[in-house]
């Protein structure tokens, strides 16, 4: 076990120095795939309930698509807190699954404590079966950028506090959570609850449904019989990893919930990304995926002190549960 325990960590270390050894010209080429047109774009909302603390609303954001330029549709819930002054904004991303109660829970609890709290509804999702292999950057990009143009929307027209502003993702949405804020250095702290980093092997290793039928069918249709030589393919084509942009944040800048025994967002590819954050704070619970990340309410309000408080750190947590 502790050989084996050791190997797991020579692993880690070599996927995470892979991604940090590039040079600042490469690593500045490959944020420039990011670069979008910043003009102020149409929008629209409705008020759909009004609470005590905060007033609840649908909205869209009419924009184009920075892969095709075709017109496109980014929809949103948004939470915007009835305290006065500029407000704390929270980026809320999806899981695989879309927006859930997790999400919606998560931007009520922020809300009702005096944050501005935005759900993004990103429209595509990375394991549709029709997505080629060599378009996962494409996807990355598209969803990054939406979460970027959101941000955009929020400081234009929304009370928000420019210095603090923060992002929250658990599975898929972690990993997106990962990406956007290595990317957009607007964003002050992040917390990811069972993300990882190294997305060829998410997609070559994980035993999520979606994501197995996804590798199901493009393996098929891509003509790879072994899962080897399926992710020496992703490997080749997919640039912008989180694991890429995690060297360009403070460790202090990232809040991480750690699953032990996760097969869904394989739990070596979440300490991939932690080493390459140059190990943030993390929480780990010994746990698959689905009952790490339901845990993600009895750590609420340590979330939020991290957000609000410039040194809060925590080296390491465990909680126990069977896998």
């Amino acid at each position: 076990m502790i050989k084996k325990n050791i190997l797991i960590l020579l692993i880690i270390k070599a996927n995470t120095l892979l991604a940090s050894n590039l040079s600042q010209l490469e690593l500045e080429r490959r944020l420039s795939k990011f670069e979008y047109d910043k003009r102020d774009e149409p929008y629209s909302i409705q008020q759909v309930s009004d609470s005590k603390s905060h007033i609840q609303f649908e909205g869209q954001l009419e924009t184009m698509d920075p892969i095709t330029s075709q017109r496109d549709i980014i929809s949103f819930g948004l939470y915007r807190s009835k305290l006065s002054g500029r407000r704390p904004l929270i980026m809320i991303m999806p899981s695989i699954e879309g927006e859930i109660l997790l999400e919606r829970d998560v931007a009520r609890y922020f809300a009702n404590r005096g944050h501005t709290a935005i759900i993004a509804r990103l429209n595509q999702n990375i394991a549709d079966p029709n997505r080629e292999l060599a378009d996962i950057d494409d996807f990355l990009i598209r969803s990054t950028v939406s979460i970027q143009k959101l941000i955009d929307y929020a400081l234009a027209h929304e009370n928000i506090d420019s210095q603090n502003i923060s992002a929250f993702g658990v599975s898929l949405g972690g990993i997106r959570t990962a990406l956007v804020t290595g990317v957009d250095l607007r964003i002050k702290k992040s917390i990811i609850i069972v993300g990882g980093g190294n997305i060829p092997q998410i997609l070559t290793s994980s035993q999520q449904s979606i994501i197995e039928n996804y590798r199901s069918i493009r393996m098929g249709l891509e003509g790879f019989q072994k899962k080897r030589n399926f992710e020496n393919y992703l490997k080749e084509h997919i640039l912008l990893d989180p694991l890429v942009f995690a060297q360009r944040r403070s460790r202090n800048d990232i809040f991480m919930m750690i699953g032990n025994y996760d097969s869904s967002v394989p739990t070596d590819t979440q300490y991939q990304l932690w080493e390459s954050f140059n190990r943030p704070n993390k929480i780990i619970i010994h746990a698959g995926h689905v009952l790490t990340a339901i845990r993600y309410r009895l750590y609420l309000y340590q979330f939020k002190k991290f957000i609000d408080e410039e040194n809060y750190f925590i080296s390491e947590t465990l909680a126990s549960s069977s896998p």
